[in-house]
């Protein structure tokens, strides 16, 4: 099914399907985009099918980006990363691939999967460089989580604080690191938790799309998927404010209910307190 809900950009507002739930045999998802507290929505998000080969199962790209809070020309940000790296992938793993090819191209294997997706990842930011340079913008940036998805398998980046979660038999784990001051104090054992969620330096990123630099471990993952299995990819408005346990206790709540999992999931951020933008891409493997 399919809703209309006005997103409000740059002053004025368009009407777009923000609200979504898709069935096919294979893939089942459900997105939001939604403004809370804010003037604009500088989130984006990308759902889309690289049709890789005539006779082979396409590779599916989940995205989503969150223009940096207090920055400008965060929306311009969220969606030229997505742009950029939706044509890095659909360049290296379509076009090139298929130049002077007749017939079936071989199954591409998930570790070059990986490897090109990273490699879109650092395309998209020497992208919003140049954008910031050439446009003189004092600063701009995005946070980005993407994944690639192909059979029972899922290669995953990210730069920043907006997360991509595995919830697996009512288990929910985060998959990604935040690079945050915040979440870099977590790794090192220093913060628990629950004193992460709350820490001032949550909303300090340590990297992003738009600056100079990689975390020294490459924000690369990846996924072996089974029945049933689910996917949350969400700008830090879904999840920053909201426990591990609860956002998994909504997911088994809502079952393959994706639609009710979605709203439940936004409601319970801004009951606790979530003024930021939300918006989040919810995928099942059947």
């Amino acid at each position: 099914m399919s809703d209309n809900v006005t997103r409000r950009t740059r002053g004025a507002f368009e009407t777009q399907p923000m609200r979504e739930t898709l069935r096919i045999p294979r893939l089942r998802y459900a997105v939001r985009s939604e403004i809370n507290q804010r003037e604009d929505n500088e989130d984006s998000f990308y759902l889309g099918a690289l049709p890789f080969a005539p006779g082979v199962e396409p590779i599916y790209l989940l995205a989503v980006a969150d223009g940096m809070g207090g920055c400008e020309h965060g929306e311009q940000a969220s969606r030229e990363a997505l742009r950029k790296l939706n044509l890095a992938l659909y360049e290296s793993l379509v076009v090139l691939p298929g130049i002077n090819r007749a017939g079936i191209a071989a199954q591409p294997d998930m570790a070059g999967l990986g490897r090109q997706l990273m490699s879109a990842l650092k395309q998209a930011n020497d992208h919003l460089l140049r954008m910031i340079a050439s446009n003189k913008w004092d600063k701009a940036g995005a946070t980005l989580v993407a994944a690639v998805l192909f059979n029972d398998a899922a290669a995953v980046v990210n730069l920043g604080d907006s997360p991509l979660f595995l919830c697996r038999a009512g288990a929910l784990t985060q998959v990604t690191e935040d690079h945050n001051i915040a979440g870099a104090l977590l790794r090192a054992g220093m913060i628990s938790p629950e004193m992460a969620r709350h820490h001032e330096g949550r909303s300090r990123l340590e990297f992003h799309l738009g600056a100079k630099g990689f975390p020294p471990n490459e924000p690369l993952h990846h996924l072996t998927l089974a029945a049933g299995d689910a996917l949350l990819l969400c700008s830090d408005g879904v999840s920053g404010r909201l426990t591990r346990e609860q956002m998994g206790g909504i997911l088994a709540a809502a079952g393959d209910d994706l639609d009710r999992a979605a709203d439940e999931l936004i409601a319970a951020a801004r009951a606790a307190g979530e003024t930021d933008n939300q918006t989040l891409i919810l995928w099942r493997c059947q």
